[in-house]
């Protein structure tokens, strides 16, 4: 479970900030990321894909919220009154507290993340959406990682915000299929 954790955290590397252009978006994300963690991502997120993910990670979090290991993990979203329930949360604070606790759990993922550097490319609209590619590079044990990545972007209320990938879609299906 903690590697599925790891692999979801690094998928939100690909998130941006509230931003008037694609590019702005993420050169004001990887800001964002340095300075507030991955906590902070959730405000920057398209409400449509906050909700989505709320859909999707909540029957996980409510399973893992019924095994004492899972309440280890996932504490942060019990009920007071019954620390097997899940809380009542908007789907940014679900999100929130879903990357913070990844953040306790694995704090050095957040230092990789601060560390690691996105450079953007450009963006080519689909539509509504702008797909921005950039390249990312992250330091970690004497090595460079370099990837390509793209990040897809939607305008709401004259900023863009980020969508969900789809490999964060298909990540949050192979952990309810594992339930």
């Amino acid at each position: 479970m903690h590697r599925l954790l790891v692999c979801l955290a690094l998928l939100f590397l690909s998130l941006p900030r509230l931003s008037a252009t694609p590019e702005a978006a993420v050169r004001a994300y990887v800001a964002a990321v340095k300075t507030g963690g991955l906590g902070s991502v959730a405000r920057l997120m398209h409400p449509e894909e906050l909700a989505k993910f709320q859909e999707m990670m909540k029957p996980v979090i409510e399973l893992a919220l019924t095994e004492s290991e899972g309440r280890e993990v996932f504490g942060r979203f019990s009920d007071s009154a019954d620390e097997t329930k899940l809380r009542a949360l908007n789907s940014e604070a679900f999100m929130t507290t879903f990357l913070e606790s990844i953040e306790a759990l694995q704090p050095e993922i957040s230092e990789l993340l601060k560390s690691a550097e996105i450079e953007v490319l450009g963006h080519v609209k689909e539509g509504v959406v702008s797909h921005v590619v950039t390249r990312l590079r992250v330091r970690a044990r004497g090595a460079t990682l370099e990837q390509m990545t793209v990040m897809s972007t939607r305008d709401h209320e004259g900023t863009e915000r980020l969508m969900l990938s789809g490999e964060i879609r298909q990540l949050a299906e192979a952990l309810r299929s594992q339930q």
